[in-house]
């Protein structure tokens, strides 16, 4: 019976692996080109430089504003 099972499923998750693993890694011909895909519904984000500008400004005016009203609850 487990052997049965494991004759039918083998085959079936190997599939449905190398169809995962070609949407996520992409074509293997181009493989340096794109070698991570990301879905578009993906929270992650790649930035481009005017992106990454911006958020790192961002950033800093959000470190200016905090920094020192941490320093005057501390005083």
């Amino acid at each position: 019976m487990v052997g049965t099972t494991a004759d039918y499923a083998i085959p079936r998750l190997w599939q449905l692996l190398e169809t995962k693993k070609e949407s996520l890694l992409g074509d293997s011909q181009n493989s340096d080109k794109n070698w991570l895909k990301l879905p578009e519904w993906s929270p992650i984000q790649i930035l481009d430089e005017e992106a990454l500008a911006a958020k790192r400004e961002r950033e800093q005016q959000l470190y200016g504003q905090t920094v020192p009203a941490i320093q005057e609850k501390q005083k």
